[in-house]
């Protein structure tokens, strides 16, 4: 990438040069992705007076829109970068973290409370008041795909961790998710 060209005053050897490089990007070599990010990075190197060159070269080339919104993402990201990490004050940090300690507390004395009352046998209510408390704290710990139920890990962890399980217990455990499931097709051949 010549820089010099691209922070040129001379229009049309601005246009030329882009229309020898963006013919390059137009091969079948090239997928989309790669090509728009080559391309950003000519953008984002040319002159502001330039970029207009840029953004027509493309349309010609490519015949669709210059991906603006990825070219004004990748510079915020490259000034973020540049700018380096945020400072804030010692005092302002330990305040941080002593509010957090505090949240942590709270919350681990109200699910003692919790388990001290039985309010985890309120299925989903519960469910919704523990993800509601918890998300202040950290919203990962509690995923309504990873939630299961007391009894439903105890079913799993005895099919699964069994090893001697005879062919009667397995057919009920599976009949058992067919009435529950009200769908379910299972198709065992034995050799």
């Amino acid at each position: 990438m010549r820089a010099d060209i691209l922070n040129s005053t001379n229009p049309d050897e601005v246009r030329a040069y882009l229309s020898k490089k963006f013919k390059i990007f137009d091969s079948w070599t090239y997928s989309k992705d790669r090509r728009d990010k080559k391309c950003i990075n000519y953008y984002l190197c040319a002159s502001d007076n330039n970029k207009k060159y840029v953004e027509a070269a493309y349309y010609t080339m490519f015949k669709s829109q210059f991906p603006k919104s990825l070219a004004n993402q990748i510079q915020s990201a490259r000034d973020r970068k540049a700018s380096g990490p945020n400072m804030i004050e010692s005092s302002e940090w330990m305040d941080k973290q002593a509010d957090r300690r505090d949240s942590a507390q709270l919350l681990l004395d109200q699910l003692i409370r919790w388990k001290e009352d039985g309010s985890y046998q309120e299925g989903e209510t519960f469910f919704l008041k523990l993800q509601s408390r918890v998300a202040e704290f950290d919203s990962s710990l509690v995923n309504p795909q990873e939630f299961l139920t007391e009894k439903e890990v105890k079913r799993v962890a005895t099919l699964t961790g069994s090893k001697t399980k005879s062919a009667k217990e397995v057919q009920a455990e599976f009949e058992g998710m067919v009435g529950i499931k009200q769908r379910a097709e299972i198709k065992f051949e034995a050799y």
